[in-house]
């Protein structure tokens, strides 16, 4: 079965899913009552790793199949399962599926599910490392954060994030838009410049236009690398693989882990609807955030008294003034 698998695979350049019973765990921590060898789930994982099969999300049961036996001889193995490739990932973004109880049967049903999934949703800010590059950045953060803002500590920081969140976007916008581009096109002129050099060897103008070209590409692969590095949140170096398919695998997989796929609400109701699921966390974090503990008490200031309590010294060092080298002293020893 793995080799008609991977023969498939070799014929298809699309998304597609493998599903069924595959009569063989992938990981040791998928079958209780009897052991696992690797030899047995060697084959499925190979053929797994090489058509580039990952599991597709899923909810409900984990073990898909129980033999029904009673005490010892009572075995749950998980051999249905749903794998689908990166194309899937990118198509249906949303998709799960979802494993029912068995039932009377040996086998938990599958269901598997894709609404929604070309919703607009407004993305989330994240800070990029890459910007930190930019000559500009520290005037631009500086300028906007020296600039007054009213209230309390939380409310002046809080102001002064939301301030600083469209200055580091429209950074982005003017120095780091489409980062991977911008490095290939910097390696393409540099491969230009060294072949008119073969074709000039000794003239210096091609040989300092090379010289700075090369600076460039270094500056702009950094920022690259970086970005993608961030996105991908692996030790991507030690992969090597010049940064193409591999990573951008990792960041479709990423992608699809943190998606919320399905909650239960405070009524105990369990909602796999995107707009519902949303609704519920605004709803839940307005009421949290709104409430006012009325019956919250104060602390007893005669019983904090009569325990221990820091001395004047103690107060001094902690209310001190402290250099980045001490920071790094603490943390670092």
């Amino acid at each position: 079965m793995w080799k008609e698998i991977q023969e498939l695979w070799r014929q298809v350049n699309r998304a597609w899913a493998v599903m069924g019973d595959f009569n063989c765990v992938l990981n040791n921590n998928e079958r209780i009552g009897s052991p696992i060898s690797m030899a047995e789930i060697r084959e499925f994982r190979n053929c797994v790793g090489s058509c580039g099969l990952q599991d597709l999300k899923f909810t409900g049961a984990f073990f898909t199949w129980c033999n029904k036996q009673i005490r010892e001889s009572r075995v749950y193995n998980r051999i249905d399962r749903v794998l689908v490739n990166s194309d899937w990932d990118t198509m249906l973004p949303t998709s799960k599926v979802h494993y029912m109880n068995e039932g009377l049967y040996d086998h938990c049903p599958a269901i598997i599910r894709w609404e929604g999934a070309k919703q607009s949703k407004r993305k989330k800010f994240k800070y990029f490392y890459m910007w930190s590059k930019a000559a500009e950045f520290k005037e631009k953060v500086h300028n906007s954060w020296r600039l007054e803002c009213r209230g309390r500590r939380m409310l002046q920081l809080y102001g002064k994030l939301n301030r600083l969140k469209p200055v580091l976007q429209m950074l982005n916008r003017k120095r780091f838009t489409n980062v991977e581009a911008q490095a290939e096109e910097i390696m393409k002129k540099l491969i230009q410049c060294q072949k008119r050099i073969q074709r000039n060897p000794y003239n210096k103008e091609l040989i300092a236009e090379e010289r700075e070209i090369a600076k460039e590409y270094i500056l702009k692969k950094k920022i690259r690398d970086n970005y993608l590095q961030q996105k991908s949140k692996i030790n991507w170096i030690l992969k090597g693989d010049q940064n193409t398919k591999f990573h951008y695998n990792f960041l479709k997989a990423r992608r699809n882990v943190n998606r919320i796929f399905t909650i239960k609400d405070k009524e105990g109701t369990y909602l796999t609807n995107a707009k519902e699921i949303s609704k519920e966390f605004i709803d839940y974090y307005n009421e949290l955030l709104r409430t006012a503990n009325e019956g919250r008490k104060h602390a007893n200031s005669g019983i904090i008294k009569r325990g221990h309590m820091i001395t004047e010294d103690q107060k001094s060092q902690l209310t001190a003034s402290f250099t980045a080298r001490d920071v790094k002293k603490a943390l670092w020893r």
